[in-house]
């Protein structure tokens, strides 16, 4: 609840930093009541809301910090004390979920909060505010070309097929160090490998290609293609996913076809299923069984009885027995096909 408010204040109006700062000051007034414990946790939710959005986001941040510092009691009082990071115990009240980055950020708030924020200079709220926002674009990571506009690119091409040396130039286009063609193919090859993602099928891979390089020609930009190659890999999937499935349903019915052929033709089988009759039936060692399925009341009777029959039309054959499960039944087959007729 307290989130969606703040959020709610962030949104009303405007986009650029001076409203950002005037939104930003509102929610704090809001949400700033007397014996909250989720005080601490909400201002550096929002402030993350500021760090990772519109222009001049350092100014942004910077002024956030001194707005905030305007109510040094909650920081001094202990309601930003650090508290070790757990995924499984959140905050209360604050729904948050697993982001690590609100803790992170209540950790510096805290360090900087002795006497209050109030007495830190312009150098270090703009330090302070530099760190913050590194923890808010996630600047943790091994990948440090990528900043937040080209990950958000990468993992939209991650999903598709698209030239790597198109998709190299439209990201060096942004904000960032030069990217090699190695630097590309390695992030989106992490990309894929991610758990629960994996890449786009390859059976699609040529006609996607040709669809980018037919927008391409057209002179459609880059990322304009992108967007219209998610919406054709969708349809192209369940084309796909279609076709796969009517082939596996005609794939199985010639298996069937093919099964039904060879037990009548005389040649040992296992189990197989024939138009025109209801049983089951194997040959082995060229003799004929039947598997009759039988209704039971209790787990431990007899579901399965064999019997040896001359043809398959043939009323009733000759008992071979009862068994509980249809291996065991085919295991006794295997038995008393080499021994001589019942």
């Amino acid at each position: 609840m307290l989130i969606r408010r703040i959020d709610h204040c962030l949104s009303r109006s405007g986009h650029g930093p001076e409203s950002r700062q005037r939104q930003l000051s509102e929610a704090c007034r809001i949400i700033l009541k007397p014996g909250s414990s989720a005080v601490a946790m909400a201002i550096a939710t929002l402030l993350i809301m500021v760090a990772v959005g519109g222009e001049d986001r350092g100014r942004v941040v910077s002024v956030a910090l001194v707005q905030t510092a305007s109510l040094p009691v909650y920081f001094a009082s202990g309601a930003m004390a650090p508290r070790s990071y757990s995924p499984q115990h959140p905050t209360p009240d604050t729904g948050m979920s697993d982001d690590p980055r609100p803790y992170e950020i209540r950790r510096l708030l805290h360090q900087h909060s002795r006497p209050a924020l109030k007495a830190m200079d312009d150098d270090t709220i703009a330090k302070l505010a530099k760190e913050i926002l590194n923890i808010a674009d996630g600047s943790g990571s091994p990948w440090t070309k990528w900043g937040k506009e080209r990950n958000k690119i990468a993992r939209r091409a991650a999903d598709l097929w698209v030239p790597m040396e198109d998709l190299q130039s439209a990201l060096n286009g942004l904000p960032g160090p030069r990217l090699t063609s190695t630097d590309v193919e390695q992030r989106i090859r992490a990309i894929r490998e991610e758990e629960y993602r994996g890449g786009p099928d390859a059976e699609t891979k040529t006609d996607c290609l040709a669809e980018y390089a037919r927008e391409k020609d057209t002179g459609t930009e880059f990322i304009a293609i992108l967007g219209y190659l998610e919406d054709w890999m969708f349809g192209a999937e369940e084309r796909l996913r279609q076709t796969r499935e009517r082939e596996n349903r005609e794939r199985i019915e010639r298996e069937k076809h093919n099964a039904e052929v060879r037990l009548r033709s005389g040649a040992d089988c296992p189990w197989t299923p024939a138009s025109g009759v209801i049983s089951l039936h194997c040959r082995k060692n060229h003799r004929l069984f039947r598997l009759i399925e039988r209704k039971t009341t209790r787990p431990i009777d007899p579901k399965f009885e064999v019997q040896e029959v001359k043809t398959l039309d043939d009323k009733r054959g000759n008992h071979i027995g009862q068994y509980r499960t249809r291996t065991d039944a085919t295991k006794a087959v295997a038995e008393v096909a080499f021994k001589e007729a019942w």
